[in-house]
């Protein structure tokens, strides 16, 4: 069968009280049944497994808080097997244990757990990442982020695959007492294959580049309004020509105070203002290189931990691609039965299934360890990442820094060197000439380099106001695109999913008229309803079939649009509520088989009935015995 991604399957469920396992039963691809009669225990093992899976549930009933722990041995994308484990409780949000051990089994067969190699994640996202986030991650389905973000859990998702007993048959998912339309809305469109991270991602730049360009044309504005008619004089190279003019004139100065006769430097007792001057410049000197030291050492230490971060990343993803080439060629090996010993060529004795050809040992399922080394690695990827991210927004801070610390440092050195050449003559009158002229093209200079910091600035916002103008642009391209691709999945479900609820209504028994004659179908994830013809109320068992057949039909679109989300899995429970006949019951399940049997891709189904069809009456469908008062689903004493 052709696997649709992501998916997700019960292979074994195993329910242990004190110490013993009261429910132990495998699971397989299709249909499951679990038939019985009433108040057997059938909805409880339905409730064990969507518990087990990330549903948040307390509503246990008296036998079932006599268990302690569920475990659950889940198939994730057709490749992976996983066992995760939850301890049964009546508090909410209770956590989650993954095993990424080996499997190891004992002589009756049963799985032997290392107890260091079970990890706990909380319900909730926090500096831990929650299980949730864990199995997105292990199934590839992006992580949701916006508004809804926090809100976006495992147990949300299985509100659309588990169909509960005590489901409102008027609602689309699994009743919740605290819910909203936002979150309602978001995990539909996730399921339907809809939300998408780039496009999330990109909105979130376009948003970012939109308000950076705002900020940039303002910038521009004011800079034209406060220098009015002289930007032309702003450029660097009218500027340039200005500074050599004054450096020019500031050279035929000194020359002029060279050519009178020298007498002693002014000491300090002198008094004179020229000496604390050039102390200050100095003391501003001895400032400005200890900074740009520190700094210039910074950018040096920063530069080569981004180098040595680029290695480690591209070490993270090589090693990633790695494994997942491991899993491969160690699902190839596993299953290789060697006839002779690969180092000596004797004949090997034919092996014990389910042990190694070669060496005896049992044989382990590789996955596990595989599994927990992805987590792990793909977690410290996205962390590497972000600290990347940071450095190198570091690195542009410096630079800045430096440059700015650099100008300082020229316009001090010029101060200090026209005071020190000044100091060369007696005719003090001369002298004080000199030095005012020096100092006026000093100042000059200092001015012309604040207007090439403007003309730098200017030009700076120009380039990226066009650069902007232009990412907006391909950005909005992009998001229209992927827009685009959004709403014609959306189409493509709602059209597919309407097709299968159509077929499922009037393939009903005649009971229900407008089921009969369909003219239009209408659903709403965000509100929570489906309407037909219109309508969205009926008698109590056309409410509750209605209810069933568009769960069926959702999961059925899954299975025919493989961009869908929908982990392929659905778990019905209570089919005959509302009073529903027998006969409308059976027809339903035969429904069901023949969904089951029409869809080209692997999936799972696991129905719970007190009214089993012939049909379904068979080993390769029914888990476990039919369960009755004398004999029910969990063996307690």
């Amino acid at each position: 069968m052709t696997l649709y991604k992501p998916s997700l399957f019960i292979e074994h469920v195993k329910v242990i009280s004190s110490g013993k396992a009261v429910y132990d039963q495998e699971f397989k691809q299709g249909v499951n049944v679990v038939s019985g009669e009433n108040s057997s225990g059938k909805s409880t093992v339905l409730n064990f497994i969507f518990y087990g899976l990330g549903g948040d549930f307390v509503g246990w009933n008296r036998r079932a808080l006599q268990c302690d722990t569920v475990y659950l041995w889940v198939l994730i994308n057709g490749e992976e097997r996983l066992v995760v484990r939850r301890h049964i409780e009546k508090k909410k949000f209770q956590p989650m244990e993954f095993y990424f051990g080996s499997q190891v089994f004992d002589d009756q067969g049963r799985q032997v757990f290392d107890s260091y190699k079970w990890k706990k994640y909380p319900f909730s996202r926090s500096s831990t990442p929650s299980f949730s986030q864990v199995l997105f991650d292990l199934l590839g389905m992006p992580e949701v982020r916006g508004e809804a973000a926090s809100n976006i859990t495992m147990h949300q998702i299985l509100r659309l695959i588990y169909a509960e007993q005590s489901n409102v048959p008027q609602k689309i998912f699994r009743f919740e007492q605290y819910d909203s339309g936002l979150i309602r809305e978001t995990v539909g469109e996730y399921l339907e294959g809809v939300y998408d991270d780039e496009l999330y991602n990109l909105t979130l730049d376009k948003n970012s580049k939109d308000k950076e360009y705002d900020l940039v044309d303002r910038q521009l504005k004011d800079f034209y309004k406060l220098l009015g008619g002289s930007v032309g004089d702003l450029t660097d190279e009218a500027i340039s020509r200005e500074i050599e003019g004054s450096q020019e004139k500031i050279e035929k100065l000194r020359q002029e105070l060279r050519a009178i006769s020298v007498q002693a430097p002014p000491t300090a007792e002198s008094g004179e203002e020229p000496l604390h001057e050039l102390t200050d410049i100095k003391v501003k000197l001895r400032s400005c290189n200890e900074g740009i030291e520190k700094k210039s050492r910074k950018l040096v230490d920063l530069e080569f931990e981004i180098e040595d971060s680029k290695f480690f990343v591209r070490e993270l993803k090589d090693r990633l691609s790695r494994l997942e080439e491991s899993y491969e060629t160690l699902q190839v090996l596993n299953d290789v039965e060697l006839e002779s010993c690969p180092a000596c060529l004797s004949p090997l004795t034919p092996p014990i299934e389910g042990f190694c050809s070669l060496c005896g040992s049992p044989k382990s399922d590789p996955s596990n360890n595989l599994l927990r080394m992805k987590s792990e690695l793909s977690m410290q990827l996205k962390e590497s990442e972000q600290l990347q991210g940071a450095r190198l927004k570091e690195v542009e801070n410096l630079r800045i820094e430096l440059r700015d610390l650099n100008n300082e440092k020229m316009v001090l050195q010029g101060k200090y060197e026209a005071l020190i050449d000044g100091w060369i003559s007696d005719d003090h009158v001369k002298i004080g000439s000199l030095y005012s002229d020096i100092g006026y093209y000093i100042k000059s200079i200092d001015s012309l380099n604040e207007k090439r910091k403007l003309s730098s600035s200017l030009k700076s916002l120009q380039d990226r106001k066009f650069f902007l103008k232009n990412l907006v642009e391909e950005l909005s391209e992009r998001i229209t695109q992927k827009s685009s691709e959004g709403e014609r999945i959306k189409e493509s479900v709602h059209n597919k999913v309407s097709k299968n609820l159509i077929y499922l209504l009037q393939s009903d028994l005649p009971r229900q008229d407008t089921f009969m004659e369909v003219e239009g179908v209408d659903f709403s994830f965000e509100e929570n309803s489906v309407t037909i013809n219109g309508t969205s109320y009926f008698s109590a068992s056309s409410m509750v079939y209605l209810n069933k057949c568009f769960r069926l039909a959702l999961f059925w679109a899954s299975c025919q649009i493989k961009e869908m989300r929908y982990p392929r899995l659905l778990i019905l429970d209570g089919i005959e509520d509302g009073g529903m006949e027998v006969d409308r019951a059976h027809n339903f399940q035969k429904l069901v088989k023949e969904v089951s049997e029409e869809v080209g891709c692997s999936h799972q189904i696991i129905l719970a009935t007190s009214e089993l069809t012939e049909e379904l009456d068979d080993s390769a469908y029914k888990r476990g015995c039919t369960y009755n008062h004398d004999s029910r689903s969990l063996k307690l004493n």
